[in-house]
């Protein structure tokens, strides 16, 4: 009996404590939803006392704590006036609790950020058409308030470039109030899978690894992928991150890593009620699946919630969809390269990186009909293809694949090219390392007798594109 007596209490205790803890979230909605002139002070209070965490590409997360509440209030009285209006007492709850965050956009662009709160607003409001015990069966979804532009102080502002935000043309930022979610996106809990297997740290260390930078450079030297993103704009980082997917779920595959099957299983629910209501997430991708707790909760065995975040892309349903072939791949039994995954790895490529614009495809097709009776033009035409997968690799790959499948070129004719492209590469790599060896004049004569090799034959520079011909696409193409 008492044991029971202990558990009511302690469950009293709980609900006093989230009571508190939502007041004080109350009282951060309240402030940011006003539309005064002391918003912006406010703001700045805000952003001057709480935690910064870089988000990647697309915006950074300032969280708010109870600690950050208790030297808010001691700054704006109106704060103090608030806690105390509802009776708050932050003493009782944890320091550490996170109370709210504001996702500060990266890019300062009102229709994409208003574009981002309606789209996940209307994903919330799905949710609200179901009975509220069935909520559990689904992904989660933060809550979001309505989006603010604000000057962040002279403070401030260097904290955020610290971070890649730059303010507008108008000195302004776009920032999105929103539930803080207590966890890591599937993105840095692959790479640190990958990392542990085989990049020489342990699960230990790699729970206090969250720098994304640092992780995703150990990453993709073992992926073997170039380290820096440097001189590329927005758009090419965003593409980048989508072009390594399809090696991280392999190498996580590979390193016995699997995603809890009720995450999947609540995925899939969720991506079944959206269809049912016509919904689109627009832009699911690894980064914008999150797992509370993150990969010490699933090395732990703890439960974990997927939640599902960064609304409002201008992906179709079908990218949605893809988000659970990769699931799926991750946790495939027999690995990536069986048959059946491997068409579900193709159909995920194709989605994630849709096809050329339908003016790219009608010129490729004419310049397909005028080389039908030219050798060397349709042979010019193959060779281009062949270029695609040396540049963009896995989606350079989807690319041929859906030429061939459109009936422009057949797959005995691209299949042959990759053969000739590598045998060129063999003949030049031999070629390269005798010459390595050769010291003195007998190198100018060495050169001179196998100038052929070593400059007309074509160097595939990233080894993994050998894999990816060998591997995958020669069986796509029916040839081994």
């Amino acid at each position: 009996m008492p044991e029971k007596t202990n558990s009511l209490l302690e469950d009293s205790r709980k609900a006093e404590l989230e009571k508190h803890r939502l007041e004080a979230i109350s009282i951060l909605d309240a402030f940011l939803s006003e539309e005064n002139e002391k918003l912006e002070e406010q703001m700045r209070v805000y952003f001057r006392f709480s935690t910064l965490h870089d988000q990647g590409t697309q915006a950074a997360i300032y969280k708010y704590t109870v600690h950050d509440l208790q030297i808010a209030q001691q700054v704006d009285p109106r704060v103090a006036e608030q806690l105390s209006n509802l009776s708050v007492d932050l003493n009782q709850l944890d320091e550490q609790d996170p109370l709210r965050a504001l996702k500060v956009m990266k890019i300062a662009s009102r229709p994409a950020t208003k574009r981002e709160y309606q789209r996940q607003m209307e994903a919330l409001a799905i949710y609200e058409k179901i009975d509220k015990q069935e909520l559990s069966n689904y992904a989660l979804i933060p809550r979001v308030n309505p989006p603010v532009r604000f000057t962040p102080d002279r403070e401030s502002a260097a904290r955020l470039a610290r971070h890649n935000v730059q303010p507008d043309i108008d000195g302004k930022v776009d920032v999105l109030p929103m539930d803080f979610v207590d966890g890591e996106d599937l993105y840095k809990i692959l790479c640190k899978a990958i990392i542990e297997r085989w990049g020489g740290l342990s699960a230990e260390d790699l729970y206090h690894l969250n720098d994304l930078v640092e992780l995703e450079d150990r990453a993709l030297i073992i992926l073997g992928e170039p380290r820096t993103a440097v001189g590329m704009n927005e758009n090419e980082i965003y593409a980048r991150h989508l072009r390594l997917q399809g090696k991280l779920l392999r190498r996580a595959n590979e390193a016995g890593f699997r995603v809890p099957q009720q995450v999947i299983d609540k995925v899939a629910r969720t991506l079944q009620l959206w269809k049912k209501e016509k919904f689109v997430h627009g832009d699911f991708h690894l980064r914008n699946l999150m797992l509370t707790g993150g990969y010490r909760a699933i090395k732990e065995g703890r439960e974990v919630e997927p939640v599902i975040i960064d609304f409002g892309g201008e992906g179709s349903a079908g990218e949605d969809d893809s988000m659970l072939y990769m699931l799926r791949l991750i946790n495939a039994e027999k690995g990536v390269t069986n048959a059946q995954e491997q068409a579900s790895l193709r159909s995920m490529i194709r989605t994630l990186y849709a096809g050329p614009q339908k003016k790219y495809w009608d010129n490729l097709r004419l310049k397909f009909l005028e080389a039908k009776e030219n050798h060397d033009m349709r042979h010019r035409l193959i060779v281009g293809l062949v270029s695609d997968v040396l540049q963009e690799g896995e989606r350079g790959a989807a690319f041929v694949l859906d030429v061939v499948d459109a009936g422009l070129v057949s797959a005995e004719e691209v299949a042959q090219e990759f053969k000739n492209l590598l045998e060129e590469n063999r003949l030049r790599a031999k070629a390269e390392a005798e010459i390595s060896k050769i010291k003195g004049p007998a190198k100018k004569k060495y050169f001179q007798a196998h100038q052929k090799e070593l400059t007309e034959y074509r160097r595939i520079t990233q080894f993994h594109r050998i894999s990816l011909i060998q591997e995958r696409l020669l069986p796509e193409l029916g040839q081994k």
